[in-house]
């Protein structure tokens, strides 16, 4: 039994760090009005393509840990400092709007709406099943965290459903992590399909194994499951 899905990129996403001294130096650089999700002006030191699907990771004093917006290049800024102008995902909206929050003392980044954006937007295939069911459905991860999991799914449970998790670590699924969890949300709209999976607290090796991948991606700098 499986989900249709669209098939992983064989590119990894390349991670950007954008830090910042302060808040208002981030809403410089933010255009909420350009483009359905608005943009952000990046400056790098590396090379990057016209529509290359980046990862940026925001960074400043006033939030206590990064946060992370997906897009892609919509253009270069060649003078000097060399920028580019990255078209953030309309899914993302929500992150930035909690970015500009934070930035302007409107928003408590401490808070549980904050606390939702830490996120690792890594897409990797995941089989799941209710427990005690024998059905498995085979599947892929939108993002994940060390407490959970949003995974695509074209008929998610009702919330409050016990599943368990297979997250393969590897493109061959040699490597699996087996997570107990909990049905969060459900949500099926035009721009979404799927589930968040709350991990359950006992499953603590295998949260390890999965904050170890998580860990992995961040210090290599692009996200895509290793090979062996």
């Amino acid at each position: 039994m499986s989900d249709q899905k669209q098939p992983m990129s064989q590119n990894p996403t390349k991670i950007l760090q954008a830090r910042y001294t302060e808040g208002k130096d981030f809403l410089n650089d933010v255009d909420p009005d350009h483009g359905p999700g608005g943009t952000i002006r990046y400056q790098t030191k590396i090379p990057l393509k016209i529509n290359e699907q980046v990862v940026l990771e925001v960074i400043f004093p006033e939030l206590p840990s990064r946060v992370l917006l997906r897009g892609r290049v919509g253009s270069i800024q060649t003078s000097s400092p060399l920028a580019a102008v990255v078209n953030i995902s309309t899914e993302d909206v929500e992150q930035r709007e909690f970015l500009e929050g934070v930035a302007r003392g409107e928003i408590d980044p401490a808070s549980s709406v904050g606390r939702r954006y830490y996120r690792l937007p890594l897409e990797v295939p995941v089989d799941w099943q209710v427990s005690g069911e024998g059905d498995v459905v085979i599947s892929s991860t939108d993002d994940v965290s060390g407490g959970g999991v949003q995974i695509r799914t074209q008929n998610p449970p009702p919330v409050d459903t016990e599943i368990v998790l297979l997250l393969s670590l590897d493109d061959h699924k040699e490597k699996q992590l087996r997570i107990p969890g909990r049905v969060a949300w459900v949500r099926q709209d035009e721009s979404f399909s799927g589930m968040g999976i709350r991990f359950h607290a006992e499953s603590t090796e295998e949260k390890k194994k999965l904050r170890d991948l998580l860990r992995r991606s961040m210090e290599r700098g692009k996200i895509g499951v290793e090979g062996d």
